[in-house]
């Protein structure tokens, strides 16, 4: 090979050198500008982790004031456990009480108040009976003192005679 084929052969391979360089500057040219955004999306994610850290640090703080009011609804349900127990027994002590006290009396009361009814029956018996007497009376007297009305008139319109008859007035 002669010295100009080698130089021919050596520009040629500059020059397919060259367009590889330059195939590789456009190569690293695209790397630089995907590593920049991929540096632009790691910096949004490295933001939105600092957004997620904040609302987990809240969801952390929420969940511990639940947890406080899950304790003290705990708390409450056992105070009112025990009052449902307590309840619970002055209930029994009640109906313990209903069965064995109250409805004694009840029907000691019942049977008094029958007693009582029969009484009253018969006693309302004798009083329309002396009711019935009291009218008969009232209406006896009512005549009575008409008659009596009667009686005056006509010895005031009848002219003076003496009669056998005596009328005494009371």
């Amino acid at each position: 090979m002669t010295d100009r084929e080698m130089l021919e052969l050596i520009i040629k391979n500059q020059q397919e050198m060259k367009q590889d360089v330059d195939e590789i500057k456009k190569d690293v040219a695209g790397l630089k500008q995907d590593v920049n955004g991929i540096k632009q999306e790691v910096d949004g994610i490295k933001q939105d982790v600092a957004v997620l850290r904040q609302e987990v640090d809240g969801i952390k703080q929420d969940v511990a004031v639940l947890k406080q009011d899950v304790l003290d609804l705990n708390r409450k349900v056992e105070i009112l456990d025990e009052r449902t127990i307590e309840m619970d027994a002055s209930v029994r002590v009640l109906r313990l009480h209903l069965e064995n006290v109250t409805d004694k009396n009840i029907n000691i009361l019942a049977e008094n108040h029958m007693e009582l009814v029969n009484r009253m029956n018969s006693t309302l018996k004798y009083a329309d009976e002396e009711n019935l007497y009291r009218y008969r009376v009232n209406v006896l007297e009512a005549k009575y003192m008409e008659l009596e009305r009667e009686i005056k008139k006509k010895r005031n319109d009848a002219p003076q005679k003496q009669s056998c008859l005596r009328v005494e007035n009371n």
